[in-house]
């Protein structure tokens, strides 16, 4: 009988400790065995030390690295350069995954020969509530434009780094970019699907994303927010230099600039006047961008109406957020 592979699980941890202990056994109760589990303390000031340095006493397979603060990025390339597995899986430390999420994306991975295999998750508010959503269990195999437009596109499966089996050998050295400090998966996801010849996709529910009743896309604008346009300016430059079709690079250049609105909202629910330096580049960005993101199918009439707002008038674009709100 062929020994199954070690596949490594790295979960970078920051200021978690009423969830981790939650996540941590989500892994250890995997019914696929063979793990190495990296819990990367991200320089945590509560006790997710203390809870992570007790799983280890518990548990063989738990690997404990303590390290400054750098996040998230940071945190998961430590786990990155000292995993062992032929095969790498993310998980958040806040969040859980399903008893067989391991062991299905392994065998799918294997059964059809794919280079990444993908699974579907399910949004759990901080308040208990499930948000309402339907899964097929459908299992498509993706070829490389395929996969990547289902990584770019918010309902497919998207670039997260938590709900993806990637081979080590296509990862090579690969890193995650740590001064993007927001969307930092997504260029790490397309930059390993443009070296995949073939993905496979599973519309189940595996993986569990715990989300605050008040998003990070409703909490207050930061400078840091504003590197997810060099987290999606940079998946444009990836596919222009993979060669992909235009459809598929003018699909992310239309997500690049929902990113611009949605920073251009946040600022004026923040501090408009703090961050006029930031507003003004939003508004000129996104006049560059304008026909493309009309044009769009996969834009709504509602967004549309705040892109041409923002871009037409302060005064309008500042009227729309506040009826918004209301």
């Amino acid at each position: 009988m062929i020994k199954e592979p070690l596949i490594s699980v790295i979960v970078p941890i920051y200021n978690v400790e009423k969830y981790l202990g939650t996540c941590i056994e989500s892994i250890l109760n995997q019914s696929y065995k063979n793990l190495e589990i990296i819990l990367i303390n991200d320089g945590s000031p509560d006790d997710c030390q203390k809870i992570c340095e007790e799983y280890q006493q518990m548990d063989a397979r738990i690997i404990l690295i303590n390290k400054k603060n750098g996040g998230l990025s940071s945190a998961r390339n430590a786990g990155l350069k000292i995993a062992k597995g032929q095969l790498i899986v993310c998980v958040d430390s806040d969040e859980l995954i399903h008893k067989d999420m391991i062991q299905i994306m392994y065998d799918n991975l294997e059964k059809y020969d794919a280079d990444m295999s993908v699974c579907n998750f399910e949004i759990k508010e901080a308040n208990g509530r499930k948000c309402s959503k339907t899964f097929s269990q459908n299992i498509e195999v993706l070829d490389r434009e395929q996969a990547m437009q289902y990584a770019i596109l918010p309902e497919k499966y998207y670039g997260f780094a938590w709900n993806k089996m990637y081979k080590k050998s296509i990862l090579q050295d690969m890193l995650y970019d740590e001064a993007i400090r927001k969307g930092e998966d997504s260029p790490f996801t397309c930059e390993y699907i443009s070296k995949c010849k073939k993905t496979v996709y599973q519309d189940i529910a595996l993986y569990y994303y715990r989300q605050d009743t008040v998003s990070i896309t409703r909490s207050k604008f930061n400078l840091g927010k504003m590197t997810v346009l060099d987290a999606y300016s940079g998946i444009v430059k990836i596919l222009e230099e993979k060669g992909y079709r235009e459809e598929i690079v003018n699909l992310q250049k239309v997500q690049y600039a929902n990113q611009m609105l949605s920073l251009l909202i946040n600022i004026i629910e923040t501090d408009r006047k703090k961050y006029h330096k930031e507003f003004v580049m939003l508004r000129k960005l996104m006049r560059e961008y304008k026909e493309l993101y009309l044009k769009s199918d996969d834009i709504n009439k509602l967004h549309k109406i705040a892109f041409i707002c923002g871009i037409w008038s302060e005064c309008l674009i500042v009227l729309l957020t506040k009826l918004k709100k209301r």
